[in-house]
């Protein structure tokens, strides 16, 4: 009898180590910071499809794309400037295109005119603020004198330092900022004479303000 019952006991713990030792199945607990790019992406896709199927749609996400146009009109009776740029801006990087029409009137008559190439950082997701600096890459100059001898120049350089303020309203932005320029005419020759080149520069030095709305993506 007593033999049975060791025989019994032996069995049943040999039974019992086989169970402990059997291996369970891995259990895949993916995360996003562990997985690979391709698991992440297979369960966004799997989570997305069930939010369709339960009848929600996700949110659109933004593009993060800003179209911008300021202006500065201003005139008097012996001056006037306009000033105007567009600027695109996707994420914090900025490209635009700014042009700036001078004319003065005293004894002599100066027209200038130049094109500047826009680059520019925006900070800020509601309120923003936008840096930027711009570099003249064409321009003309003239001016005519009392005599009605006209001198005209294309070689025009310097560059501009801006800042806008961005404040939205509803779906746009109102825009306020103001502008510096260091513009240089160089080289004006006469058009009687061509190979006539004066030594004297125009230079167009100060800061006006400048307005215009914006529409965000």
């Amino acid at each position: 009898m007593k033999s049975k019952i060791i025989i019994y006991i032996f069995l049943f713990l040999f039974s019992a180590s086989e169970v402990v030792s059997q291996k369970l199945p891995p259990i895949n607990r993916c995360r996003d910071l562990w997985c690979g790019y391709k698991d992440r992406k297979d369960r966004k896709a799997l989570i997305k499809k069930a939010n369709e199927l339960r009848g929600y749609k996700e949110p659109r996400e933004p593009l993060n794309i800003r179209i911008r146009g300021l202006i500065n009109q201003s005139e008097s009776s012996e001056k006037k400037i306009q000033n105007s740029s567009l600027h695109f801006i996707w994420n914090r990087y900025g490209i635009g295109f700014n042009k700036l029409q001078y004319q003065l009137i005293s004894e002599n008559n100066y027209e200038m005119s130049h094109s500047s190439l826009d680059l520019s950082l925006t900070f800020g997701k509601d309120w923003t603020i936008q840096l930027g600096k711009g570099y003249v890459y064409s321009g003309n100059g003239e001016i005519s004198f009392f005599d009605s001898n006209q001198i005209s120049t294309k070689k025009v350089e310097g560059s501009s330092n801006f800042g806008v303020l961005g404040i939205p309203f509803s779906f746009i932005e109102i825009l306020i900022g103001m502008r510096e320029d260091n513009i240089i005419y160089k080289e004006f020759t006469s058009k009687t004479n061509k190979n006539k080149i004066l030594e004297n520069d125009f230079e167009i030095k100060g800061k006006l303000w400048i307005f215009g709305l914006g529409i965000s993506f």
